[in-house]
C-alpha cells in the first residue's frame, strides 16, 4: 500500500493544475462517481458515501446548481427522493477518465516491458480480489 500510496502522490503533484480544472471538488466527483451506476435514492446515496444526510444534501444540491446531477420526487414514494446524473455530469466525469487515463499512460511508458508485465500481473490480482469482496 505504501507503494501505491507514493504512486499517487506522485500522479497528484505532477498535474495539479490540470485536476484543478474540473470546477468540483473531490467530494462532489465522488457523488457523479456513484451517480454513473444510475439513478439512487438519496437515502442509499447517503449510505454509500458514508456521510450526513445533510452533507450529501449539501453535495447534490452543489451538483444540480450546477447542471450536473438532478434530484427528483419519486413518484412511488413522495417521500424519497432520487438523484441522477446529468449529460453534462457524465461528460465531466469522462474528462476525469480521460485525465486519470492520461496520468497512467505516461507513467507507465516509462517502465522497462519486463516491469510492464509485472504491473499488469499484480493489477489482474487486485482485479481478482476485487471481485471476491462481498458488496
Amino acid at each position: 500500500m505504501v507503494a501505491y500510496e507514493r504512486m499517487m502522490q506522485l500522479l497528484v503533484m505532477e498535474d495539479a493544475p490540470d485536476f484543478g480544472d474540473v470546477g468540483i471538488t473531490m467530494a462532489q466527483a465522488k457523488v457523479l462517481h456513484v451517480l454513473m451506476a444510475g439513478p439512487i435514492h438519496m437515502s442509499e446515496l447517503v449510505a454509500r458515501l458514508r456521510v450526513t444526510p445533510s452533507t450529501t444534501s449539501g453535495l447534490v444540491e452543489k451538483l444540480v446548481d450546477q447542471g450536473l446531477a438532478l434530484r427528483a420526487d419519486d413518484t412511488a414514494d413522495r417521500r424519497q427522493v432520487i438523484v441522477s446524473v446529468t449529460p453534462a455530469g457524465l461528460e465531466l466525469m469522462e474528462r476525469f477518465r480521460e485525465f486519470n487515463a492520461r496520468q497512467l499512460r505516461g507513467l507507465l511508458q516509462t517502465l522497462p516491458e519486463a516491469d510492464l508485465d509485472t504491473v499488469e500481473r499484480e493489477l489482474d490480482h487486485g482485479h481478482r480480489a476485487g471481485r471476491q469482496q462481498p458488496r
